[in-house]
């Protein structure tokens, strides 16, 4: 739990600081709900400007006076005093989409489940991580593109044939047993 003061307000809201927090602790806390949640409780779709998007959802506990995410992950815990819980929705496109370099999209941020909603000021402060996540998420599909095409170029290259291929797996059997 943060000891730090009440977020500052300026002419953009709270404090970008805050914001890139909460940002980062997010990335750093992704991987496990996005792989468990695939198969698991919060995974649904979700369609979004005609898009069927592949939904899951990270929880969270914000502390409503600061501002700052004080927890994420999806083991149930009750809040603090002070505290809110919320859940952010991401979407996966569809894999022609993927392939063709799009990305995840941060959704929304909603209720979790069986959990008063959080408040709208929660809602705004956490959305202002979308910039930050589409920022992220256009550098992710770069380099998705750029993987794609390397793997078209490979595939496209003129093969060695099985000859090239053995003797060179010959070679490096021998390299490897010494003889």
């Amino acid at each position: 739990m943060s000891n730090a003061a009440a977020p500052r307000e300026g002419r953009d809201g709270p404090d970008e600081t805050i914001v890139r927090r909460n940002f980062e602790m997010l990335c750093a806390h992704l991987q496990e709900p996005m792989t468990a949640e695939s198969i698991g409780g919060n995974a649904f779709r979700q369609t979004v400007n005609g898009v069927l998007y592949s939904c899951y959802a990270i929880n969270g506990t914000i502390d409503a006076r600061t501002g700052l995410v004080t927890a994420y992950g999806n083991d149930p815990t009750l809040p603090n005093e002070g505290e809110e819980q919320f859940a952010i929705i991401f979407g996966v496109p569809p894999v022609q989409d993927v392939l063709a370099g799009a990305s995840e999209r941060l959704l929304e941020i909603r209720a979790q489940p069986n959990n008063d909603p959080p408040s709208p000021a929660t809602v705004e402060l956490l959305m202002r991580m979308q910039p930050l996540w589409d920022e992220r998420e256009m550098a992710l599909g770069a380099k998705n593109r750029e993987y794609m095409e390397s793997m078209r170029t490979a595939r496209d290259a003129p093969s060695p044939g099985i000859r090239g291929v053995g003797a060179s797996l010959l070679a490096k059997l021998r390299k490897l047993f010494g003889r």
